[in-house]
């Protein structure tokens, strides 16, 4: 029998044809790639080509006519006139409730603060009964009726010995003919020329002006310290606490100068009582000379001092009627202790009157100090509150540009936050006498007055533009900055002409950061050539412009 054999089968698929398949594959892809890459690169450099070499978006800018003023910019921020840290003066103790946050418009009396006042009644009924006890106490050690007495008739001996000594130097003068009336009128007009002296010269006084100058800058200092500190973004706890300091610390230095000028006007008021004093026994002396004569005079001094002596005779006579003797100690004891529980009663009294911590102003809460179940002591800060009212700026100006302003100057202001805003007009405040010095530069903080009209768009805190003119030139050639280029001492700008760039030396003159002044090398309608982004360093001189 003949075995019949199967025709053998071709496999299709085999693992030389699979790899050959693949390396096919990734040469397609790699060729797919080059040819997306060259077409980039193509389209790139066309692009710099049709612009003349330049790689960057530029635009071309027409030399035109108009006005253009220069002065001084400054950054500031919008901040309340009126800004006050509230506290309790003598009220001290828990926080029950906190009845106002952060950004909460008050009402003038509105109540904002209020503390434990059944713990402050506690403390009033204490010192009242405190105060019941030691004046029993003091009665009982004055209980007796020749005590009483007996002081009485000591203060009445003490004055009528002291008008006897009185009397007796009067007349001793006026017999050793010092004390005529003759005489006390010159020692009176003496006085009164002594005493419009002194008011002059306290007038003048240049020490105490120069002590409150010292003190108003001191103070000045202190307020742009903390105003600094205010204007800390995102603060931390160490930012509060140090400007909680610098906050004390210009009260403290406020306070002070209020002081000092205080003591100078009451020590001037003193002085204008002594001469208007002077004036009036000057004016009685006249009468008195007008009226009377010497003779008539030493006798009424004789009376004096015999009248002067039978008082004093005659206490005398009833004091040791009833005996006498020192001064009981416990007495002055018990009468110390009554006056310092009457001032620890008056204290507590006004601390529960002042248990409610209340608006003094209508306005708007800016800080809260204090939570619920918070322990005041002494005069601690509570909260603070914004006139919002009346809004100003302050503005950060370079020392370098101080000299060039001065008060009462407008100021043009306008604001990043409300860029439909038109420019507001504004009014420089008092130039400070000294700046703060920040990261290498100094600054000084130049208050500016808004109009009521910009008080309803506004909000503390926002950041602003500050503009002050100082030159206005009208009909000048103005191209933009970007377009002006510097070469060492010269400027110059790429003028675009017959589709080409060509470098063109020009004198520029005035500036706003926007626009310059054109003084030489270009002429109006003539077109230059500005870039949109980035320094334009570049561009080739002489090679075609694309459209």
């Amino acid at each position: 029998m003949t075995t019949m054999k199967k025709p053998s089968q071709r496999r299709l698929v085999t693992p030389r044809r699979l790899a050959t398949l693949g390396c096919l594959t990734g040469v397609l892809i790699v060729a797919v790639f080059l040819y997306v890459l060259y077409q980039q690169f193509r389209v790139l450099f066309r692009s710099g080509d049709s612009n003349g070499g330049d790689m960057q978006a530029s635009q071309d800018v027409a030399v035109e006519r108009g006005s253009i003023a220069t002065g001084v910019h400054a950054y500031g921020l919008v901040q309340p006139k009126r800004e006050q840290t509230l506290r309790f003066q003598r009220a001290h103790g828990k926080v029950v409730d906190v009845a106002v946050q952060a950004g909460d418009a008050v009402l003038a009396g509105q109540e904002l603060v209020r503390l434990d006042a059944a713990a402050l009644q506690r403390e009033l009924t204490q010192a009242r009964s405190q105060l019941l006890e030691a004046r029993r106490s003091l009665e009982d050690l004055t209980s007796s009726a020749a005590d009483v007495q007996r002081l009485k008739l000591e203060l009445e001996l003490r004055d009528a010995q002291a008008a006897l000594d009185k009397a007796q130097r009067e007349l001793a003068a006026l017999e050793a003919g010092m004390g005529t009336p003759q005489a006390e009128r010159s020692r009176a007009a003496s006085e009164l020329a002594n005493a419009k002296a002194s008011l002059e010269a306290l007038r003048q006084n240049r020490e105490r002006r120069e002590q409150i100058a010292a003190l108003e800058v001191s103070f000045h200092e202190a307020e742009n310290q903390h105003g600094d500190a205010v204007l800390v973004q995102n603060p931390s706890e160490q930012d509060r606490d140090n400007e909680w300091l610098l906050r004390n610390t210009m009260l403290d230095r406020q306070e002070a100068l209020d002081s000092a000028v205080l003591d100078w006007e009451m020590d001037q008021r003193q002085a204008e009582q002594r001469v208007a004093l002077a004036a009036r026994a000057l004016l009685l002396l006249d009468l008195r000379i007008a009226a009377g004569s010497p003779a008539a005079e030493l006798a009424k001094r004789r009376a004096a001092v015999q009248a002067a002596a039978a008082e004093v005779q005659d206490v005398q006579a009833r004091l040791d009627a009833i005996g006498s003797g020192g001064a009981d100690p416990n007495v002055a004891r018990a009468r110390s202790s009554v006056l310092k529980l009457e001032g620890q009663v008056a204290d507590a009294e006004a601390a529960l009157a002042e248990a409610v911590l209340k608006a003094p102003f209508e306005g708007v809460v800016d800080d809260v100090k204090v939570v619920s179940d918070t322990l005041l002591s002494g005069a601690t800060p509570v909260l603070t509150l914004l006139d919002l009212s009346s809004l100003r700026i302050t503005a950060q100006v370079n020392d370098l540009d101080i000299p060039l302003l001065k008060t009462d100057m407008p100021a043009q202001v306008t604001f990043d936050a409300l860029p439909d805003q038109p420019p507001l007009q504004g009014t420089l405040g008092p130039i400070p006498l000294y700046g703060v010095y920040q990261e290498g530069i100094t600054y000084f903080l130049v208050p500016v007055s808004l109009g009521m009209e910009a008080m309803p768009s506004l909000r503390p805190g926002l950041t602003a533009n500050v503009f002050v003119p100082l030159q206005r030139k009208d009909d000048v050639l103005l191209i933009p900055v970007a377009a002006v280029f510097s070469d060492g001492d010269a400027s110059f700008v790429w003028r675009v002409h017959n589709g080409r760039t060509e470098r063109q030396q020009v004198k520029i003159g005035a500036s706003d950061d926007v626009q310059v002044e054109v003084l030489e090398g270009l002429k109006e309608g003539d077109v230059v050539r500005v870039p949109l982004f980035g320094p334009q360093g570049n561009l080739k001189f002489g090679v075609e412009v694309g459209p």
